[in-house]
């Protein structure tokens, strides 16, 4: 919820393309002192880590990367007509790109912004071309509460306790895997729908009404209702 808070500001604050890259760079920036100033505190290895990968530090060049997706497919994708082979390609390029990172060994900084980049494009790639085995009903569903479960997967595997049953059972590893794997997704998506009707979507109605009490107190939104009321007079007029 008060990530929903936050991100009306951050939204304003980067309303355009060239705002959001500037964004993006600043963010990997503080992305790298962050993790300079956490490895050097004197933390073991282990807790650093563990707290770097899980801090917002890491993740603010996602969040960036997405706002200049998203400025991206506003201005030269929306209502337009887009070659079909573009978005092909793009997604092409996405999974060689991606061939490559899996076998890369970035450190964790230039790995998660090559993982935005990919991601970025193949999500532009998709948008253009979508595929049915990849874009449908289900997954467009699973896309709604995807942060809900980036959320919730975390504390579903630290506390459902049919883990240690699993693993405890006397049979193939594999199987394990994969009842483990099945268990922890049931899981994580019945928490998620949850999470989502009852925190996220409130918070993000929130959020648009705050966006529009900020539009409606900016310099351009007065102008522009300087214009209608301008308009609606002439039109009387005549």
């Amino acid at each position: 919820m008060v990530f929903y808070l936050f991100f009306p500001f951050l939204f304003r604050m980067c309303g355009t393309f060239v705002r959001s890259l500037v964004f993006f760079v600043l963010s990997v920036a503080v992305s790298f002192l962050c993790r300079e100033m956490i490895y050097r505190s004197g933390l073991s290895i282990d807790v650093a880590s563990s707290f770097y990968n899980t801090s917002l530090s890491r993740h603010l060049p996602s969040f960036a990367a997405g706002l200049m997706i998203f400025h991206i497919y506003r201005n030269y994708i929306r209502e337009k007509e887009v070659s079909r082979w573009i978005g092909l390609a793009g997604i092409a390029a996405a999974c060689v790109a991606y061939s490559f990172w899996v076998n890369s060994s970035l450190s964790p900084l230039w790995d998660i912004v090559a993982m935005d980049i990919i991601y970025g494009v193949l999500a532009l790639g998709l948008i253009i071309a979508p595929l049915g085995l990849v874009v449908n009903r289900v997954t467009r569903f699973i896309g709604e509460i995807s942060y809900s479960i980036y959320l919730g997967h975390v504390p579903v595997i630290s506390v459902l306790p049919i883990l240690g049953m699993i693993y405890a059972a006397s049979f193939p590893i594999a199987g394990k895997f994969f009842v483990s794997f099945v268990a922890i997704t049931a899981a994580t998506i019945l928490l998620s729908v949850g999470t989502y009707y009852l925190i996220e979507k409130p918070g993000m109605l929130l959020g648009k009404k705050l966006i529009e009490i900020l539009n409606r107190g900016s310099p351009r939104s007065k102008r522009q209702s300087v214009t209608v009321s301008l308009d609606v007079s002439d039109k009387s007029a005549t």
